[in-house]
């Protein structure tokens, strides 16, 4: 597989920080007001993953992330995982993104969250040694191990197990859909993806996700997903949350 990184610009934003901004989707990569704000709002609490994290009785929680981008989803959950979840559980953290951030990228976008400077420093020191199409980094002295699909998710997810020697659960708990919009990425959203995800699901799986989209709605109900409208973050009117309810009869 041949490399292949985002084209992006660094562009001002209403908080006169320069931010990244995909050239690929023209779109923002997060919330340009608030990015963390809208992370702990749509994904942490959605997910209800603190609460989760406390409360876990299992040796592992599997989180399947759909788009990478900055990391930001990443550094935000795993900090909330090494302050809130038994010291004895590994957080698995897949996600998939066709086109990754170059490491000077990623750094620049690491320094927009200090508070998250020591897992993004451990994270980077990883993501210098960065293979295609797939990079599996071990962190936080084993609690948390990350699984980097660097490949388009219609190529990924057919054949995608979630379970190895060492993990022999195959069930995601938690799902992240975080693809650039559904009008500028709709083969990431596409039914036969999200019937996938459910494949992959654990009985108590839940997702969530930014966009309201009927489309990404009616997707996720075909696969078996119970799908919620809440309010969505900052200026947009919806977000879709939910969890996995098995597959709908015919």
């Amino acid at each position: 597989m041949t490399s292949q990184f985002a084209n992006i610009k660094w562009q001002q934003q209403l908080n006169s920080i320069k931010q990244p901004y995909s050239l690929d989707f023209n779109d923002v990569y997060f919330n340009s007001e608030d990015g963390l704000a809208e992370t702990r709002y749509v994904f942490i609490e959605r997910n209800d993953l603190i609460n989760r994290f406390e409360r876990l009785k299992e040796p592992v929680f599997t989180v399947l992330e759909t788009g990478f981008g900055s990391g930001l989803n990443f550094y935000c959950i795993a900090d909330c995982w090494l302050k809130f979840a038994p010291k004895s559980a590994t957080l698995r953290y897949f996600s998939i993104e066709k086109l990754p951030l170059t490491l000077a990228d990623m750094q620049r976008s690491s320094e927009l969250w200090p508070q998250f400077s020591a897992i993004a420093n451990e994270f980077l020191a990883h993501y210098k040694s960065l293979q295609f199409p797939r990079g599996i980094f071990s962190m936080a002295e084993s609690r948390i191990v990350i699984d980097l699909q660097l490949a388009d998710i219609n190529d990924v997810l057919p054949s995608l197990q979630i379970t190895n020697k060492n993990w022999p659960e195959s069930c995601v708990d938690a799902f992240l859909l975080d693809g650039f919009a559904p009008a500028k990425n709709p083969d990431m959203w596409s039914d036969n993806n999200l019937m996938h995800l459910a494949r992959l699901a654990s009985a108590n799986a839940t997702f969530a996700t930014f966009t309201s989209a009927s489309m990404v709605r009616k997707n996720l109900e075909k696969a078996g997903f119970v799908v919620n409208k809440h309010a969505g973050f900052g200026k947009k009117r919806e977000m879709l949350a939910g969890y996995f309810h098995g597959h709908q009869k015919a």
